[in-house]
């Protein structure tokens, strides 16, 4: 597959300010991908749900190649399939892998 996305691993900066980046762990110089804010930092809630999204984010390019995996080389068919192929579409924008 001929991925649009900064390859991964992505990886976690903590606390920068009031948000928490997502970097790209294979080049450091790159800068941040993207980054996940805390909207109210004195409300813990608020804050642990910043931290889950950066988590998810970090993991997309992982959880996208477990999919692509899945699809490629095992035995996933009916309903399964169709949830699979459709986050695959979803994260790619259509692209076949």
């Amino acid at each position: 597959m001929n991925a649009k996305h900064t390859p991964g691993p992505w990886i976690i900066h903590w606390n920068i300010g009031d948000f928490h980046r997502i970097i790209a762990a294979n080049d450091p110089d790159m800068g941040f991908i993207g980054r996940v804010c805390d909207h109210a930092p004195t409300d813990g809630d608020m804050e642990a749900e910043a931290k889950a999204n950066a988590k998810l984010i970090a993991a997309a390019p992982d959880i996208l190649d477990a999919l692509i995996r899945v699809r490629c080389y095992g035995d996933l068919g009916g309903p399964l399939a169709d949830i699979a192929d459709a986050a695959i579409e979803k994260a790619t924008g259509g692209v076949k892998p």
